[in-house]
């Protein structure tokens, strides 16, 4: 018989029956009851969620009350959890692993239900039938966020439930989420492409997240949200996108690390929230076009090489690459210009003009625009939509741009301080 790795569902784990349990003979009137739950199913003795919901519910103006909470929240992801097994069509889950291109559909009620079971810690390392030490996953949980007391994030969960619940109410939860993983085995002959470049817009006004648009790239850890999610010192922005729309973090579930030739899309998530350095600004109403419910929308997870002396040449390809294959789709229904912008900005020395031009070319191959965030850097926005200008006035190729490239590169050689200005140095070699 074929193994073949699967994430478990909780109904088939050998912990089932006492969460269930838990669950169901727990009373819940308080704070104080919360982490008694989580204590009983998860045996975790520094889970603080109920200090999270009461300064929630003590702040003014409140997500949501304590109240509707306790009275109906609470109820509704305790419910989510227990029908489980009568809404899910399989008592397992594919998982999408490292250097397969491939993805998964799952419906919106379902991944509801399993968000559900991260709020109460039910998942652990049992629920995947594989050895960790051969495919890295992230936790499924927001253990993090209740060890450390981090109440913004908390409050964007609340809403996500809160505006499920009600939609419920009207039957309106529809929709699916695709999750797809691409990795990239044959490269690109990058040097023997005669393809032409694709408008970029460059500002130095607004961030991904906010742009006019249905794809949006978020800068990640290896581990979409990593490795301990909610610790968002390092990947602030990545985090920023993800809590906002918690039903991208499905993707955490089901993939494990990204490989240097890989990137993962999450299509069909909704913004519930307005969610930026480390605060709820508000909630937000998505009104994304849908097709049969299923929202027209891509997150685009890629992570950076780290390597900052090898960013101009042996990771330049690594980048190049990593960037065509989340930006290429060969679905029609999404042809939307790609939100993105400063790549790798969380480690100190990386240059963003090498990012933008890895950025620049791959969206050329994969035929598709760039709206492109500098996060305030006016210079930079002019030095990008100058560049992108050159090539398209004057019918620039990829093949082109790397034999200048290439020329650059010989005459520096790993002496990074001669690095400096690419694109401009770029424009008077092509």
């Amino acid at each position: 018989m074929e193994y073949i790795p699967r994430f478990i569902l909780p109904w088939q784990s050998e912990n089932w029956e006492s969460v269930q349990d838990v669950l169901n003979n727990t009373t819940v009137n308080n704070e104080d009851d919360i982490d008694i739950i989580i204590f009983k199913i998860y045996d975790e003795h520094n889970a603080k969620l109920g200090s999270i919901l009461k300064k929630i519910f003590d702040c003014p103006n409140p997500v949501i009350s304590r109240e509707k909470f306790f009275n109906v929240i609470f109820p509704y992801i305790k419910r989510n959890i227990l029908d489980m097994e009568k809404k899910f069509k399989n008592t397992y889950i594919d998982l999408l692993l490292s250097q397969n291109t491939q993805f998964i559909c799952i419906p919106r009620t379902e991944v509801l239900g399993l968000i559900s079971g991260a709020f109460l810690s039910i998942y652990d390392s049992y629920n995947y039938t594989m050895c960790e030490s051969e495919y890295v996953f992230g936790k499924f949980s927001f253990e993090y966020l209740y060890k450390n007391e981090l109440i913004e994030p908390i409050k964007c969960l609340l809403h996500y439930f809160d505006v499920c619940y009600s939609r419920e109410l009207k039957g309106r939860i529809d929709g699916n989420i695709l999750i797809h993983r691409v990795s990239m085995n044959r490269i690109p002959k990058w040097k023997d492409l005669d393809v032409k470049f694709c408008r970029v817009f460059a500002s130095n006004m607004g961030t991904i997240d906010e742009a006019l648009t249905n794809e949006f790239v978020n800068f990640s850890d290896t581990i979409i949200g990593s490795e301990d999610f909610g610790n968002y010192d390092t990947f602030r922005q990545s985090f920023d996108m993800i809590i906002g729309r918690p039903e991208t973090l499905i993707a955490r579930l089901i993939c494990c690390k990204m490989e240097s030739n890989e990137a993962i899309s999450v299509i069909g998530s909704e913004k519930f929230s307005i969610f930026e350095n480390g605060k709820m600004i508000d909630t937000y109403q998505d009104t994304t076009d849908k097709i049969n419910g299923t929202i027209i929308s891509r997150i685009i997870f890629l992570d950076s090489s780290k390597n900052i002396e090898q960013q101009y040449t042996v990771n330049f390809s690594r980048d190049l690459n990593k960037a065509f294959s989340g930006f290429y789709t060969d679905s029609q229904a999404i042809t939307s210009p790609i939100a993105t912008g400063l790549w790798g900005n969380e480690f100190e020395g990386i240059d963003q003009e090498i990012k933008a031009l890895q950025q620049i070319l791959a969206a050329a191959f994969a035929h598709r625009e760039l709206l492109y965030f500098v996060n305030g850097d006016r210079q930079l926005a002019d030095k990008i939509n100058n560049f992108s200008d050159f090539l398209i006035l004057n019918n620039k190729t990829i093949k082109e741009v790397l034999i200048a490239y290439e020329a650059l590169k010989k005459e520096n050689k790993t002496n990074l301080s001669s690095w400096r200005n690419v694109l401009s140095r770029l424009k008077e070699k092509i």
